[in-house]
Parts: C-alpha cells; sequence; structure tokens
C-alpha cells in the first residue's frame, strides 16, 4: 500500500510539470504571433501622413501618406488624400520608386489652382508622376519624362538601332566518338 501512496505525488507532480511547461511554450507561441502579426500591420498596412499641404483660402487640404512600408529596394506605397474641412473628397493609390527609401516630404511638389490640386512625385528611381484632383473628386495621372522637375535625356535612335537583327540559331549533335554534327541551321 505505501508503494501506491508513494507514487501518486510523483505523477502529479510530472503533470504540474508538463503543464507550465505547456503553457510556458503556448505563451511564448502568442507573443511570437503577435509581433509577426504587428510587423506584417506595419509592412503592408499602417497608414503614416507624411506631409500636409493647404490651399491658399485654406478649406482644402491635402495629405501625402505613407502605405506599409518598403521592403528592401522596393517601391513604397503612398496615397494622396484631398478632403474639403476634415471630409475626404478623393484619394489616389500610388507608388513612389526611390531606391527602397520610405516616402518622405521631398517625395512631392504641390501646386494649388482654382479648381484642383496638381501633384509631382518624385522618386530616384522613375519618372515624375503629375497627379491632378479637381475639387469635385475627379482624378487623372499623367507620367512625365522629367526627374525632380527636369528633362532627362532620351536616346536619339542611330541608323543601327533601326535595322533589323540577324541571329543564327544552330543546334548540334554530339556523339561521344564524332565531332559535333549540324542537324539544323537558320537564319533569322
Amino acid at each position: 500500500m505505501q508503494a501506491k501512496q508513494s507514487k501518486m505525488p510523483r505523477v502529479t507532480r510530472i503533470k504540474q510539470v508538463l503543464i507550465i511547461m505547456l503553457a510556458v511554450i503556448a505563451g511564448i507561441a502568442v507573443a511570437i504571433s503577435a509581433f509577426i502579426a504587428y510587423l506584417n500591420y506595419e509592412m503592408d498596412y499602417a497608414v503614416h501622413t507624411i506631409d500636409t499641404s493647404v490651399s491658399s483660402n485654406g478649406r482644402y487640404t491635402l495629405e501625402l501618406q505613407s502605405v506599409g512600408q518598403p521592403l528592401f529596394f522596393s517601391g513604397a506605397d503612398a496615397r494622396l488624400v484631398l478632403k474639403l474641412n476634415q471630409n475626404e473628397i478623393a484619394h489616389v493609390d500610388t507608388t513612389i520608386n526611390d531606391d527602397g527609401a520610405q516616402v518622405h516630404k521631398e517625395s512631392w511638389h504641390v501646386q494649388w489652382d482654382n479648381s484642383s490640386v496638381t501633384v509631382r512625385l518624385m522618386g530616384s528611381e522613375q519618372y515624375d508622376e503629375l497627379v491632378t484632383i479637381g475639387f469635385d473628386g475627379s482624378i487623372s495621372t499623367e507620367q512625365t519624362t522629367e526627374q525632380y522637375g527636369k528633362p532627362q535625356k532620351t536616346q536619339t535612335s542611330t541608323e543601327e538601332d533601326t535595322k533589323p537583327a540577324t541571329t543564327a540559331i544552330t543546334v548540334y549533335a554530339t556523339n561521344l566518338t564524332a565531332q559535333p554534327t549540324v542537324l539544323w541551321e537558320q537564319f533569322a
């Protein structure tokens, strides 16, 4: 009888240790999962207002927002939000290619007109993009051949550029004891 009584507390102690170990492992797993969820949110979904521009009459505001974070050398997702007295009129989602840099105050230049606002979005790896947002909510975009507001040199075609390319395609069959044999040859 005594042997059975002495084993009971030992089995109960092992169960308690296992339960504590499982609880610690579960707590660590929950903490790691929460950290990964936070990183995923920050990398893909978090919206941060980078800069704000106000119209000359003070009624309209335009916000430059970053959406998530660029991963390594990818483009940075950005959003332009036009508001009238804190009510959103329109927004435009776009990407700014700036060698993996985050969206920053130098990524845009704003020009207010009587019925619209024009934004020049700039990045080191892209031509400038002009986005015009009307106060009625209309949106138009235009890709320029400028970088940071300055015209870029364009390559002019030369005589060599306009000649058709000649390519020779040759297929060889190789035998272990003989020289390669031409099976098929074509000029394109």
